[in-house]
């Protein structure tokens, strides 16, 4: 029976300890790209207009709808400064059929089960069974902790399209989003996310086979999500050119 070994588990605990020294970073450089818009309460009464941010001078009019400008009462619903309880309450609730919480738990049951892992779930249907429900429930008990922490610390982890032009700025705002979340007064490190992931995978220990519950597998388990939400980040950002392709060629 493979085990992860003591300088394994050190390996998967020193990369956790430099993806929390890199988040400040992070969340530095990518504060202006991710500056929350300003809000003022006489904006939806009096329908006054909110200045638009213009991300370059040679702009052109082919941008995509996930450049196309919003009125003021769209800018003030997606600003962090105006993500209410309520309003958090039901993206929570709307998580649960997003294409992420779906596919993602199916693909990652997809992958270990044809490496047949772990090997005492054994293969064939029953095998694939325990591999998407663990995945599902482990999916689960991190979006429920991820929402906690937002809430407690105010961060507005939800997904929001770059401005950029370029297809480098645009992956890298993906990228950079995944580690990031906005707030009222700026940026910070998406605590409510790594504390998800990785305290989800912790706890998944509980109901995995004794190949796959060592400290080291849940730091595996953790990291491979954390890659895989910005995987979706990525998905999110460049979908609209993807479905845009798709319906030119129509």
């Amino acid at each position: 029976m493979r085990k992860i070994s003591f300088l394994g588990t050190g390996r998967y605990l020193l990369s956790y300890a430099l993806l929390l020294v890199i988040c400040p970073v992070l969340s530095a450089q990518v504060s202006e790209a991710l500056k929350p818009l300003p809000v003022v309460e006489d904006h939806l009464q009096n329908h006054e207009a909110i200045p638009q941010t213009v991300r370059s001078s040679d702009r052109d009019s082919s941008s995509l709808s996930s450049d196309v400008s919003e009125t003021p009462e769209d800018q003030l619903v997606h600003s962090p400064q105006t993500y209410a309880t309520d309003e958090r309450l039901r993206n929570y609730e709307r998580s649960f059929i997003s294409v992420e919480s779906l596919l993602g738990p199916a693909l990652g049951a997809g992958i270990a089960q044809s490496y047949n892992s772990p090997h005492e779930w054994g293969g064939a249907a029953p095998g694939f069974g325990r591999r998407l429900a663990s995945s599902n429930a482990t999916s689960i008990l991190g979006r429920t902790i991820g929402f906690g922490v937002a809430a407690l610390d105010r961060e507005d982890s939800r997904f929001y399209p770059s401005h950029e032009t370029s297809a480098w700025r645009r992956a890298g705002h993906a990228i950079a989003g995944t580690f990031v979340s906005r707030t009222a007064n700026g940026t910070k490190p998406a605590f409510s996310r790594f504390a998800g992931i990785y305290l989800a995978a912790f706890i998944s220990n509980s109901w995995q086979p004794p190949s796959q519950n060592g400290p080291g597998h849940a730091l595996l388990r953790g990291s491979i999500t954390l890659s895989s939400s910005a995987g979706f980040q990525l998905l999110q950002e460049f979908w609209p050119d993807v479905r845009h392709v798709f319906r030119w060629r129509k």
